[in-house]
């Protein structure tokens, strides 16, 4: 009875140490900074968990073809030896990580400890001889060797190899409760793992969106055009770009205060032209117009307006926006080209011109007449 009892409390203690172990280790976690100090936690839990087993930590490359040695454990009498046997240092090895059977990737994705049959040499995918596996097997009387990955969704951190004494064994395995407590022990850095790595992909996907949005506002604030959004009853104008005043005179305050101002200053002659390219915005999404706009000032302007609707993720219309340019210049360009190809269309002169190569692109009425109807491709 009191050998059973004292069983029963060694079991205890080593419960104990075991939960105190996990404890430890995930109180350390919470304000892990970086990976590296989680390989070190976790490599110092295995190592008060399991003190009479040999075990490696592996990080996997970030190009997903290489394990890395991280950390190691229980070989610090024997390195020489080990060095001499590698024929270099642990460090500089790597170890394929593709490659790996299905079954040994299987249980990989599901965190569980898996044992491998060939030892050593298994598990270093073809990286050491079979000769140097042995060896090194031999000089640490290494019974069994098993590996639990760091992974979540089928994305790979690393492991942890375990190279157990038979001691350490019951029948071919250790007792399940190491087992699980390895495996707990793989779990939580794989949960930080994955943490600061997303942690890390938002940093820099807001760095980059930053970087565009001051590219983006060094744009449109350079810009002579008005870029504007608003609400989709013309309510809650917002001016992006605090070009209004120098458009249409008066500032985007005065729009949100009057959404119909808007409307108000479109040219008499125009404003079928601006109603129709509202509707065309509500019912094809997008629309594009050239308009007048008469300021308080009286002066003038053309204006080239492309706006069109903002949806939510599900295609609803919520907002909608434009870019509004001034085309006066254009516009004027474009009426005394007019006049003057009507004053040379009418013009008793003959008038034509050719390019270069003696090629007629332009013939007025007196030069056809003139010519009797000359081919104007004739030179």
């Amino acid at each position: 009875m009191r050998d059973k009892n004292e069983e029963r409390l060694n079991t205890s203690l080593i419960n104990i140490s075991k939960l105190e172990v996990l404890n430890q280790v995930s109180v350390r976690l919470l304000t892990v900074k970086n990976e590296v100090e989680i390989y070190e936690i976790l490599a110092e839990g295995v190592r008060q968990m399991l003190p009479d087993v040999y075990f490696v930590v592996d990080k996997l490359l970030l190009d997903g073809k290489n394990f890395q040695i991280v950390a190691i454990a229980g070989f610090e009498r024997i390195m020489a030896a080990i060095k001499l046997i590698l024929g270099k240092e642990y460090s500089d090895l790597r170890f394929p990580f593709d490659g790996l059977p299905d079954e040994v990737l299987h249980v990989y994705e599901t965190r569980n400890i898996h044992y491998f049959p060939g030892g050593i040499f298994d598990i270093v995918n073809g990286a050491i001889s079979k000769t140097a596996c042995n060896a090194i097997e031999k000089l640490l009387g290494v019974a069994q060797v098993a590996a639990v990955s760091f992974s979540i969704d089928k994305k790979y951190f690393g492991a942890i190899t375990l190279l157990i004494p038979s001691s350490m064994l019951v029948g071919n395995k250790m007792d399940r409760e190491t087992e699980l407590g390895i495996e707990t022990l793989a779990n939580m850095a794989s949960a930080k793992i994955q943490e600061l790595r997303d942690k890390k992909t938002i940093e820099e996907k807001q760095v980059e969106l930053l970087d565009y949005q001051t590219q983006f506002s060094n744009l449109i604030s350079n810009s002579t055009d008005i870029v504007w959004w608003a609400n989709l009853d013309g309510t809650g104008m917002k001016d992006i770009n605090e070009a209004f005043p120098k458009f249409y005179g008066v500032s985007a305050e005065d729009f949100i205060n009057d959404p119909d101002l808007w409307f108000e200053m479109i040219h008499p002659d125009d404003k079928e032209i601006a109603i129709k390219s509202h509707q065309d915005l509500f019912s094809k999404g997008i629309a594009v117009a050239e308009y007048r706009i008469q300021r308080s000032d009286k002066q003038i302007i053309w204006v080239h307006d492309r706006k069109s609707l903002i949806r939510d993720q599900q295609g609803n219309p919520v907002k909608m926006g434009g870019i509004a340019s001034d085309v006066t210049e254009r516009k004027r360009m474009e009426e005394e080209l007019k006049t003057k190809n009507f004053a040379l269309d009418a013009s008793p002169v003959a008038v034509g011109l050719a390019d270069l190569d003696g090629t007629l692109f332009y013939a007025n009425k007196a030069y056809v007449k003139l010519w009797g109807g000359i081919n104007p491709n004739m030179r």
